[in-house]
C-alpha cells in the first residue's frame, strides 16, 4: 500500500501498525569498490560450490543464508586456493572482507543478518586456523605525507612539473592538496565519494563561506568549508561540520583561500565580483568589522572541484564533480614524477594531519574534527614506528619530533636529483643554493621547462611572484595573489612559435590545404620551415624560443649552449610546439665539429625518422666496442649498440617508437646519412623481420632492440626515467 496524499496521514500510520506498509530502502549506485569485491566474492563462492560438488545457480548463488560451517570451508578454500597481493597467500584483512561481502548479500537478498556470535567465531577462525593454514596477516603500507611532503609537491606541480595539464585542473589539485594539510579531511566530503557514485555531491559553492574580517589594523579574508558529506554523517544536518581557513600573507603559495577565491571568481561565483580589483569595495574596516561575500544563487549547486567530461581530458566539466578514483589518480601520478616511491593518496596527508593534531587538542575536538565514531578509529592512522623520542623524554631533553616525523614519513623516499648538483666537497652550486633552504630540497627548473614557461607566461608569474621570493620580500598583496592564481588557471590559446603568427592560416609557399600533415605538429613546423626560408640569415632556437643572426652570433649563441649542457636529449612537445627537439650525444660530443653543428636539432617533418637514422649511422661507424657514452657529460661505458639504446632511454630519455623503415620512407629524407639498403646487407650476420620487413643483425642490429627496449616499461618507470634525465 503507497500513501502520498497528505489527507492520508492518519490511515497510513495505522496501516503501519498493523505491518501492511512494508518501507523499501531509496535505491541507489553500489559503491565502486564494493562492487568489485561483491562480483569478486559471488564469482569465488560459485568456483567453491563446484569445488565441493554442490549444485549451484548461478543466477542466483546464495538461495539460503549460508551456515556457519559452509562459510568457515569457504574461508578455508580462499586461503588454499587464492592469492595475495602483498604475500604468497590471500590476507587475513581481505578473508574479513569477504565475510562482511556475504554479510551484506544476506541482507540484501534475504533480508536477514548472519549472526554476531557467528561472526565472532569465524573472525578467529580467520585469525587462527587460516593463518595457520597460509592466510598472510601483512597489511599494506601507511605512509605519512607531512607538510614538508605536501608543500614540496605544490612547489613542484607549479615550479618543476613538466607534465600538461589544464591550468584550472593545476590550481585545482594545488587548492587540495593545501586543504588536505590543513584541514585533514576525507576526499570524500570534497569531492565525490566512490561509496556514492553518481550523486555528483562534494563541496559546493554553498558550502563555501567567504567573509572579510578586519584583523590587526588589516582586512583579512576568511573561508568556512561547510563538509556536508563526511563519512557515516552524509545528510544528517545536525552532524554537518564546517572548518576555517584563514588568509595567509607570509606565505601566499600555500595560502588555499587565494586558491578557492580565484576558483570562485574564475566561475563568476561571487555576487558583484568579476575581477580580483573589485575585492576592494567589500574590504572591511574599524566600524565593520565583518562582511560576508554572497554566494549567486544559480551557482549555488555547481562543484568547486569539478573533473574532465567523459570525452576529453583537455577540457573541464561545467557541472560534473572530480571523482575520488581520479583524484587519487592524479595524486599518485604527480608524486611519481615528482621522484617519490612511496604510493600517494589524500589518506596519506590526512594520517600526517591527525598525528600532528594528536598532542595539540583535547581528544573530543579531534574525534569531531577527523569524523571518527569512537577512539579506536585513530588506531589505524598511527604508523608501525613511534614517533615519541623515548631518549629525549627519560633525560629530560625536548624532544626531536620533527626528525622522527621526516624519517617516518615520504620525505624519507623520494629522489629529487638535488644530490647531482652538489658539488663532490659537498657545497652546492650556486644556481642550487637558495633553493636548499626548503625542506625537501630540489634542483632548479630544468631547461625543457624553462622553454615551456616562456609560452606561459602566467604560470611564470606564479613561480616568480610567489614560490622564488626573497624572504625580505614584503608580504603579497591579497588581491594580487588572487589575480596571479586566475590568470594562472586561465586556459589560453593555441601556441604557435614567435614570428609565425602571420602565417596561421596560410603560410608563404602559398598551400592553404595541409592534408600531406598528419597534426598540428608537423603543420607548426612547415609553417616555422616557410619563415625560415623568408629569414634565411636568421636562424631559430627551440630551448630560447627566439631568432637569431646567422653567423658568429649564432655560433656564440650555441657555444654558450654546449657549456650548459644536461643529460636529457629527448624530445617534448607541448600543444603542437617543440619544446625540446632530438639532440644526438653523438654529435654533441665531436668537438672536432663548430658550435652550430654539435648544437644541432633534430625537429620539424618527420624528424623522428631521420634522427633514428642518424643515431644508426653514428653507431655503424662505431669501429669497436665497448666505448665510453659520446656524450660529453656522460661518464658511462657502453658494450653493444643495443646497450646503446637502453642507455640512451634510461639515462638520455630517448625514447624512440618501435621503427619498420621501408626503402619508400627514405625517399624524401634528404641530407642523411644512412646505412646501406637491407639488399645490400643481408649476410649470414643478417635476418629480416617477416612481419616488419626490417633487416635485423644478430650482431645487434638496433631498429629491432629499440622495440625492445620500449615494451614492458611501466608508466611509472618511464615517468621516473624522464625526471631523472630532466634533473639530473
Amino acid at each position: 500500500m503507497n500513501f502520498d496524499s497528505d489527507d492520508s496521514d492518519a490511515e497510513y500510520i495505522r496501516a503501519l501498525a498493523r505491518g501492511e506498509v512494508k518501507e523499501t530502502t531509496p535505491s541507489r549506485a553500489k559503491p565502486t569498490p564494493h562492487d568489485r569485491t561483491l562480483k569478486t566474492v559471488t564469482k569465488t563462492w560459485i568456483a567453491f560450490c563446484e569445488y565441493r560438488s554442490s549444485p549451484v545457480d548461478k543466477s542466483d548463488p546464495f538461495p539460503t543464508i549460508p551456515t556457519e560451517p559452509e562459510l568457515a570451508a569457504f574461508l578455508m578454500y580462499c586461503t588454499k586456493k587464492k592469492t595475495g597481493y602483498l604475500a604468497a597467500g590471500i590476507s587475513t584483512s581481505t578473508l574479513n572482507k569477504y565475510l562482511t561481502c556475504i554479510g551484506s548479500i544476506v541482507r540484501e537478498r534475504h533480508n536477514d543478518y548472519l549472526g554476531r556470535d557467528m561472526k565472532v567465531r569465524l573472525n578467529k577462525f580467520i585469525r587462527e586456523i587460516c593463518v595457520e593454514k597460509g592466510a598472510s596477516t601483512k597489511a599494506r603500507p601507511r605512509p605519512v605525507a607531512t607538510a614538508d611532503v605536501v608543500l614540496d609537491l605544490v612547489h613542484f606541480l607549479w615550479a618543476l612539473d613538466i607534465k600538461e595539464m589544464h591550468p584550472r585542473m593545476r590550481l585545482q589539485l594545488s587548492c587540495l592538496l593545501l586543504i588536505f594539510l590543513f584541514q585533514g579531511i576525507r576526499p570524500g566530503a570534497i569531492v565525490e565519494s566512490s561509496s556514492h557514485p553518481g550523486t555528483n555531491e562534494g563541496v559546493l559553492y554553498k558550502d563555501l563561506i567567504f567573509r572579510y574580517v578586519f584583523s590587526e589594523g588589516r582586512p583579512r579574508m576568511t573561508v568556512d568549508i561547510i563538509y556536508r558529506n563526511q563519512k557515516g554523517s552524509r545528510g544528517i544536518e545536525q552532524k554537518i561540520l564546517g572548518i576555517a581557513l584563514l588568509e595567509d600573507g607570509d606565505t601566499p603559495e600555500s595560502c588555499p583561500v587565494a586558491q578557492l577565491m580565484a576558483l570562485a571568481i574564475m566561475d563568476g561565483a561571487l555576487e558583484s565580483i568579476e575581477h580580483p580589483d573589485d575585492l576592494k569595495k567589500f574590504e572591511p574596516n574599524a566600524h565593520i568589522k565583518v562582511k560576508e561575500l554572497k554566494i549567486r544563487s544559480t551557482h549555488r549547486e555547481k562543484p568547486v572541484f569539478r573533473g574532465h567530461p567523459t570525452s576529453s581530458t583537455s577540457n573541464i566539466s561545467e557541472d560534473r564533480i572530480m571523482s575520488g578514483a581520479t583524484l587519487e589518480n592524479k595524486f599518485k601520478e604527480l608524486a611519481q614524477r615528482a621522484g617519490y616511491g612511496d604510493k600517494f593518496l589524500p589518506y596519506c596527508i590526512r594520517r600526517a594531519h591527525g598525528q600532528t593534531i594528536d598532542n595539540s587538542i583535547s581528544a573530543a575536538a579531534r574525534r569531531r574534527r577527523m569524523g571518527h565514531a569512537n577512539e579506536s578509529s585513530f588506531q589505524h592512522y598511527l604508523g608501525i614506528c613511534s614517533n615519541a623520542d623515548g631518549q629525549a623524554l627519560m633525560l629530560g631533553r625536548a624532544q626531536s619530533l620533527q626528525d622522527l616525523l621526516t624519517i617516518h614519513s615520504m620525505a624519507s623516499n623520494v629522489h629529487t636529483g638535488f644530490e647531482q648538483h652538489t658539488a663532490p666537497g659537498g657545497e652546492v652550486h650556486p644556481a642550487t643554493d637558495a633553493l636548499n633552504l626548503r625542506a625537501i630540497p630540489r634542483p632548479p627548473t630544468c631547461p625543457q621547462l624553462v622553454t615551456y614557461l616562456r609560452y606561459h607566461p602566467e604560470r611564470l608569474a606564479v613561480i616568480e611572484k610567489l614560490f622564488d621570493r626573497a624572504t625580505s620580500t614584503p608580504k603579497t598583496e591579497f588581491r594580487l595573489c588572487v589575480g596571479i592564481w586566475l590568470a594562472a588557471a586561465s586556459r589560453t590559446c593555441l601556441l604557435v612559435y614567435p614570428g609565425t603568427e602571420a602565417l596561421a592560416k596560410t603560410c608563404l609557399c602559398g598551400l592553404k590545404s595541409q592534408k600531406f600533415l598528419r597534426h598540428k605538429t608537423e603543420y607548426n613546423a612547415h609553417i616555422l620551415s616557410c619563415t625560415s626560408k623568408s629569414r634565411p640569415r636568421h636562424r631559430f632556437c627551440y630551448a630560447c624560443v627566439a631568432w637569431f643572426d646567422y653567423g658568429e652570433e649564432w655560433r656564440f649563441h650555441c657555444a654558450q649552449h654546449l657549456q650548459k649542457l644536461t643529460l636529457f636529449c629527448g624530445n617534448l612537445v607541448h600543444e603542437s610546439i617543440v619544446l625540446s627537439p632530438w639532440l644526438c650525444p653523438f654529435c654533441l660530443g665531436d668537438e672536432t665539429r663548430e658550435p652550430c653543428w654539435r648544437w644541432r636539432p633534430f625537429a620539424g617533418y618527420r624528424s623522428t625518422d631521420r634522427f633514428a637514422m642518424h643515431i644508426d649511422w653514428h653507431l655503424d661507424q662505431v669501429c669497436s666496442w665497448p666505448m665510453r657514452c659520446p656524450h660529453p657529460i656522460c661518464t658511462q661505458n657502453i658494450t653493444s649498440p643495443q646497450g646503446f639504446w637502453c642507455h640512451a632511454e634510461e639515462v638520455h630519455a630517448i625514447k624512440l617508437p618501435r621503427l619498420a623503415l621501408s626503402e619508400g620512407n627514405h625517399a624524401d629524407l634528404t641530407n642523411i646519412a644512412r646505412p646501406p639498403s637491407a639488399k645490400q646487407q643481408t649476410g649470414p650476420d643478417r635476418d629480416v623481420d617477416t612481419c616488419s620487413g626490417t633487416v635485423i643483425d644478430t650482431k645487434c642490429r638496433v631498429t629491432k632492440a629499440r622495440g625492445k627496449l620500449q615494451s614492458g616499461r611501466t608508466s611509472r618507470e618511464s615517468a621516473q626515467l624522464t625526471h631523472r634525465a630532466l634533473f639530473a
